[in-house]
């Protein structure tokens, strides 16, 4: 057999015979397959991205205990805050007030009060000094002019109205806004008229001293019953004329009026078109002919323009100033009043610094002419000393007591004693936050259940020595002397003596031994929290921890604001050297695929070959035929 063979083919010796071996047919097979070289890249470069995955494992790790120690220190700061409640006297040692007559009389107690009752008579109230308008701030209307066009208290609504005269409902007076008021008068005039059977001469409906009167002349007859308004009336026209709520018998020579004055001052309308009763008057305008001015109250300047200014603008500005008074319009009786804010007899200082605004408002400045003085408050203690206050809340009766005056003539019996309620829930929040602490401390020292691993943090120095100090701090006797020597001797404790192992992790506060401590010395007690050494001799627990929790919490020097800074500069040389790897990786990806599309390439090329063999019809059995002839030949 001979040794040469073509290059499409070879053969291989078996006990069978020979077997030839279709090199190109198996280079032409590839072709089948998929060749993508970045799968084989992929593949090769999982090993590069194994110290990537340490490195952003080691970065999830330190953040997982930088989140911890972040809670942790805002458990830290919170804890903080409520040990310094605790430095607090009038937290420690808090008196409460009950009262008999809550309300004509209630109190409040600071720490230095003394336990007891105290009977309290209020004799009188405080009250502020009030400055109103002398008389009415509006002009009197004009009969002659339409109804639309008056200075009412209001708008008139067309409709009807209708007058009683001796039990006898007369027809009812139709009324329109486009009517002169002087045609209703005289339609009112002729309807009594003829009610009572006189002539209309002996009736007169006119305008007096800008009120509405009825009248019957002297040398009537008889006397009449007149009653204005019945139900069914469609118009408001009475109760603008304020005859709504007036009645009467009225005799010869007599008359019935109107309530009050018909006229009012427009407080919606532009100063100058008010309908003043005293026109404003200044030295001053704004160069559009439009009068201007200013007062002042208790020394604050206020200013006005006639031309653009309501009467509503004026007092919005008096009410947003530090004036001191609050201003109002009483549309019931036309009339501004000032009411001081404060209470006692203090005057208004009221003046016309430019133009005569206050002095239209019938407020007569710089006198107090138009006040009305306000009063101290006065109560007996005791039912033996009487003291006065120019406020309802007396602070110089009882040492510590705050008593507030309610109710004028009312007595009530003020008992003082410990608020026992109000420390223990003081001293509750301070154990239930050195609780979330020391929770949250002993959570990273546990096995997890879900991982069966534990926390990075085991053992950690920092958290161990704030959950010991804590522990020892609170625990720990602060005294050799006296009743109560630490918190344990009033009710903060870890629990029960014969406890179960694992149950005195956390504090715990037995409330009814704290409530008895109080009751029995509330000053000692309140020395465990707040005590000195300069004082008492010893500094309590909430001064120590006030201080030791300041230092932990600092974001600066603090171990947890430290910690925050120390583990961020670790995961940023960590990310540094990950981009590092991350950019050789990407180097060797580069490499790599060009290798492997070269590859891939050449066994593209070996397939073309191949098929072009197989085209031209050379195959391994007539390649070793050619050979066999070629080896024969002569």
């Amino acid at each position: 057999m001979s040794n040469n063979s073509t290059i499409g083919s070879s053969t291989t010796s078996t006990t069978a015979g020979t077997t030839p071996v279709d090199y190109l047919g198996s280079l032409g097979s590839l072709t089948g397959l998929p060749f993508d070289p970045n799968t084989v890249v992929n593949a090769l470069l999982q090993a590069d991205q194994i110290p990537i995955q340490h490195l952003q494992t080691q970065i999830k790790n330190i953040q997982t205990n930088e989140s911890i120690y972040k809670s942790i220190g805002t458990d830290v700061t919170a804890l903080g805050s409520l040990a310094f409640n605790l430095t607090l006297q009038s937290n420690v040692q808090a008196n409460a007030v009950t009262s008999s007559n809550a309300t004509g009389t209630t109190a409040t107690a600071g720490p230095s009060a003394v336990a007891g009752s105290y009977t309290v008579l209020v004799n009188s109230l405080a009250t502020p000094t009030v400055a109103t308008s002398q008389s009415p701030l509006g002009a009197a209307i004009d009969p002659s002019k339409t109804l639309s066009a008056l200075n009412l208290n209001g708008t008139l609504t067309a409709g009807n109205f209708s007058l009683v005269v001796d039990g006898k409902v007369l027809p009812p007076i139709a009324v329109d806004p486009s009517q002169t008021l002087q045609s209703v008068l005289s339609q009112m005039q002729s309807t009594i008229a003829g009610a009572v059977g006189v002539d209309s001469s002996a009736v007169s409906v006119t305008l007096s001293n800008n009120k509405l009167q009825v009248s019957l002349a002297a040398g009537a007859a008889s006397s009449h019953k007149i009653v204005f308004g019945a139900g069914g009336d469609s118009s408001n026209f009475l109760s603008l004329m304020n005859l709504a709520t007036v009645q009467g018998t009225v005799a010869p020579g007599d008359a019935l009026s109107s309530s009050t004055g018909v006229g009012v001052v427009q407080p919606a309308q532009r100063l100058n078109a008010a309908a003043l009763a005293t026109p404003l008057t200044s030295t001053t305008n704004d160069g559009a002919g439009n009068l201007t001015g200013s007062f002042a109250i208790n020394g604050v300047s206020i200013s006005w323009n006639a031309g653009t200014d309501a009467l509503n603008d004026v007092l919005g500005r008096i009410n947003s100033s530090p004036a001191g008074v609050t201003a109002q319009y009483n549309s019931a009786t036309d009339a501004l009043v000032l009411t001081n804010k404060t209470t006692g007899q203090a005057v208004m200082n009221l003046h016309d610094t430019t133009g005569n605004f206050l002095q239209a408002m019938n407020l007569q400045p710089d006198t107090t002419g138009a006040q009305a003085l306000g009063a101290s408050a006065s109560l007996t203690l005791n039912g033996k000393t009487t003291v006065t206050s120019p406020t309802n809340t007396f602070s110089n009766v009882v040492p510590g007591l705050s008593i507030t005056a309610l109710t004028q003539g009312q007595t009530a019996t003020l008992t003082v004693g410990p608020d026992t309620a109000g420390v223990t829930k003081q001293v509750q929040a301070f154990v239930d936050g050195v609780n979330k602490v020391l929770g949250d401390i002993n959570l990273t020292q546990q096995k997890d259940p879900a991982s069966g691993t534990y926390s990075s943090l085991l053992g950690d120095p920092v958290l161990n020595s704030l959950k010991d100090r804590l522990i020892t701090t609170i625990t720990g006797a602060l005294t050799s002397s006296g009743s109560y020597q630490s918190l344990q001797d009033i009710g903060v404790t870890t629990g029960r003596v014969g406890s179960a192992a694992g149950t005195t992790t956390t504090l715990q506060l037995d409330a009814t031994k704290l409530a008895a401590a109080l009751t029995a010395n509330p000053s000692a007690v309140a020395n465990l929290f707040n005590g000195t050494k300069a004082v008492n001799g010893f500094d309590g627990v909430a001064q120590q921890l006030n201080t030791y929790l300041l230092q932990q919490s600092n974001p600066f020097t603090g171990p947890f604001g430290q910690y925050q800074s120390s583990g961020d500069a670790r995961v940023k040389t960590i990310q540094t050297q990950i981009t590092a790897l991350q950019a050789a990786m990407a180097n060797h990806r580069k490499i790599l695929t060009a290798q492997f599309t070269a590859m891939s390439n050449a066994l593209s090329l070996l397939n073309n070959q191949a098929a072009i063999f197989a085209s031209s019809g050379v195959s391994s059995s007539s390649s070793s035929s050619s050979s066999s002839s070629s080896g024969n030949g002569p």
